[in-house]
């Protein structure tokens, strides 16, 4: 059967190696220089000071979206589509809180290879326009480093999918969605989703 969604998705990263540049200018040296002068008429001192700095310009990356004349495309859909994963990972949440339905995770992998998203990638019309997020994060290996990564994201868009699926999985597939609702997921694991169509849930 098929299913049409219609979300509104928060906090949307960019990503999955789109990168663009800008140029930061950053201080490489910042000294003062003093210099004390002496009147020998009056034998007053008196001091003054020059202040030196020295910038140096890089170019630094931002992970960002593919455009689409000017708009934001996305992988929402297909197998293992971004919206495929965080409906998988709910079944999973599910499947550990023992909800019926939802037997074992082996059982979530096999429903989920049952399921596909249309279309795979999403040109999203309706979003807010792009900012930037700094996000910490720890490299891996001894050092242990922390490294700033930059990302463009949109804090709102809307988009519409469809979900096609064997009927027998209707209501599965229906708790995955209102618990995917709940969670945070796709890119850097900040994105939340909501179901605008809520009469899909047999709401008004």
């Amino acid at each position: 059967m098929e299913l049409k969604l219609n979300l509104e998705i928060e906090n949307l990263y960019g990503g999955d190696g789109n990168l663009r540049y800008i140029d930061v200018r950053e201080v490489k040296l910042k000294r003062t220089k003093s210099k004390k002068t002496k009147k020998s008429t009056t034998g007053v001192e008196s001091d003054s000071g020059v202040e030196e700095e020295q910038y140096e310009t890089k170019k630094v990356e931002i992970q960002t979206f593919k455009l689409d004349d000017g708009k934001p495309v996305y992988r929402f859909g297909g197998v293992h589509g971004k919206l495929w994963g965080h409906l998988k990972a709910s079944g999973k949440m599910l499947a550990d809180l023992g909800v019926e339905g939802f037997d074992s995770k082996a059982f979530v992998d096999r429903m989920m290879m049952t399921i596909n998203i249309n279309p795979v990638n999403v040109v999203i019309n309706d979003f807010e326009a792009l900012q930037v997020a700094e996000i910490p994060q720890i490299t891996a290996g001894i050092s242990r480093a922390l490294i700033i990564q930059k990302f463009d994201y949109t804090p709102k868009c809307k988009i519409e999918l469809t979900l096609i699926f064997p009927e027998m999985y209707k209501v599965r597939v229906l708790e995955m969605l209102k618990h995917a609702e709940t969670t945070a997921g796709m890119n850097k694991r900040r994105a939340t989703l909501k179901v605008l169509n809520r009469e899909i849930f047999g709401e008004d």
